[in-house]
C-alpha cells in the first residue's frame, strides 16, 4: 500500500504516514487482557529461560509491552524504507498515564523512543473525570521525553461539542458521559484550554470530528480562525520550557498491577497547582534533572530507578514529592505547598490550570472568575482571546490566554 502510494501522481502531497493495529487501532490487544494466550505464554516461557527471569505475572505484562513496541519498530522500519526514508512516520502509543493497567502493553515506551524510525508518536487528549472543566485535559503520554528524544507529539483533540451526536445508542460503550454532547459554553471553554495546552506545551494536534458535524458551527469556526492566527505570530517566538517542576514515571513500576489509576489521580492535582511542569518518563530523569528546582516522582510500585531518583534528589537537596500508593490522594493544596517550599513559582494566588513557556501564559479557573495572576518578574501581560468568539462567558470557568510581554 505505502509503495502504490509513493509511486502514484499525488505522492509529494503525502507528509507521513501514521500505521495502526490493535484494538481500537491503539496497539491495545484485541482480548483486552494483554494477549495472553497459549502463544504468548509459550514465547513467554522461552523468554524466561533465554534471560533466566522467573516467570511471574510482572515479567510477563513487561514481556508483553516488549513485543509490543518490538512490532511498533519493526513497522515503522518498514514504512521508512517502503517510503525512502523521506516521510514522516508515526502511531497511537505510550499512554503512561493514562492507561496504567499492565494488561494495556503500553508500558515499553523508552524502546520506541530509542528506535530512529520512529517520527511522532500519538494519543487523544485525556479522558479523565470525562473532561469536566475547571481542570487541566493533560496529555496521555511524558510528552516531554518524546521531545528530549526529538519526537514529536500529536495529540487528537476530538472534543466533544453541543453538536455531537452518538450514532450508535445500541452499543452501551458509547452511552459513556465522555460521549454526550457538551453545552455550548463548556465546548467554547474546552476548545480554549485544548488550543492553548498545545500551543504552550509545543505539541501537533488534529481536531477530530468524529462522526461528523460536530464543529459546524459559526461560533467555533470563528474561535479556530483567531487560533491559527495566534500560531502564525508563535513560530516568530521563542517557546521554551519554563517549568521548575519535572514529574517522572517509571512505566516498569506499572508491570506489577498495583495503583494502576495513578497516573488519572496526579494529573487531576498537579493540574491545578497554579503552575506548570514537565513530564518525563524515569529513565530520562540523568539527563534532564539539572533543568528543575523541584520533582514530582510516580511511584506506584518502589523499583531500583526510582530508588536511585530518590536518593540523587536527597543527596542534591531538591525536593522530592513522591506520588506511591500510600499517598495516592494528594491534593492540589498539598502539592502547592510543596512547590513553595521548594522556591517554584506559582503564577496564581489560588488553584488553576496554568501553562507557560517563555512566550505565552495561559490560566484555566477552577471556579468563575480568574485568580490574580503573577506575571515573570519584568514582564507584563497581554490579553489574547479577544474575539468575539473567544470572550464568550461562562457562568461557572473562565480561560485567558496571555502574551508575556517586556515591561
Amino acid at each position: 500500500a505505502i509503495r502504490h502510494i509513493e509511486e502514484s501522481d499525488y505522492a509529494d502531497h503525502v507528509i507521513g504516514y501514521q500505521f495502526a493495529a490493535g484494538n481500537t487501532e491503539e496497539w491495545f490487544s484485541h482480548d483486552m487482557k494483554g494477549s495472553i494466550g497459549k502463544r504468548s505464554r509459550e514465547k513467554f516461557a522461552e523468554h524466561c529461560a533465554k534471560h533466566g527471569l522467573e516467570p511471574n505475572d510482572a515479567n510477563l505484562y513487561a514481556f508483553l509491552s516488549d513485543v509490543v513496541a518490538g512490532r511498533i519498530c519493526d513497522l515503522a522500519a518498514l514504512t521508512k524504507a517502503e517510503a525512502g526514508r523521506e516521510k514522516l512516520v508515526g502511531t497511537f502509543y505510550g499512554y503512561t498515564f493514562e492507561c496504567g493497567d499492565r494488561v494495556s502493553c503500553h508500558h515499553s515506551l523508552d524502546k520506541v523512543l530509542a528506535c530512529p524510525d520512529v517520527d511522532f508518536l500519538c494519543s487523544p487528549i485525556s479522558y479523565a473525570k470525562d473532561r469536566e472543566l475547571g481542570r487541566d485535559h493533560g496529555c496521555m503520554l511524558p510528552c516531554d521525553s518524546l521531545r528530549e528524544h526529538g519526537k514529536l507529539y500529536f495529540a487528537e483533540n476530538d472534543t466533544r461539542t453541543h453538536l455531537t451526536f452518538v450514532p450508535y445508542p445500541e452499543l452501551p460503550y458509547f452511552q459513556a458521559p465522555v460521549f454526550k454532547p457538551k453545552r455550548f459554553d463548556d465546548t467554547v471553554e474546552m476548545l480554549k484550554l485544548h488550543y492553548s495546552r498545545a500551543l504552550i506545551h509545543g505539541y501537533a494536534h488534529w481536531w477530530f470530528d468524529m462522526w461528523g458535524g460536530w464543529y459546524h458551527d459559526e461560533t467555533y469556526m470563528a474561535e479556530m480562525k483567531e487560533f491559527l492566527e495566534i500560531s502564525k505570530e508563535a513560530c516568530n517566538k521563542p517557546m521554551g520550557s519554563v517549568s521548575e517542576l519535572a514529574v517522572f514515571i517509571d512505566e516498569k513500576s506499572l508491570r506489577y498491577g498495583i495503583g494502576h489509576g495513578i497516573g488519572y489521580k496526579v494529573r487531576e492535582s498537579l493540574g491545578k497547582i497554579g503552575a506548570p511542569y514537565d513530564c518525563f518518563l524515569a529513565s530520562d530523569y540523568e539527563r534532564v534533572k539539572d533543568r528543575y528546582s523541584a520533582i514530582l516522582l510516580v511511584e506506584p510500585h518502589p523499583t531500583a530507578l526510582s530508588d536511585s531518583i530518590i536518593e540523587d534528589a536527597k543527596e542534591r537537596g531538591i525536593g522530592c514529592f513522591v506520588y506511591g500508593i500510600n499517598n495516592h490522594n494528594a491534593t492540589a493544596g498539598e502539592m502547592r505547598e510543596f512547590c513553595q517550599k521548594c522556591g517554584v513559582k506559582l503564577y496564581t494566588d489560588r488553584e488553576a490550570v496554568v501553562y507557560a513557556n517563555e512566550s505565552y501564559l495561559f490560566v484555566h479557573s477552577c471556579d468563575d472568575t480568574l485568580p490574580n495572576i503573577t506575571p515573570p518578574a519584568g514582564k507584563t501581560l497581554r490579553p489574547l482571546f479577544v474575539s468575539e468568539a473567544t470572550t464568550i462567558k461562562h457562568p461557572n470557568f473562565c480561560s485567558m490566554l496571555y502574551e508575556i510581554c517586556e515591561k
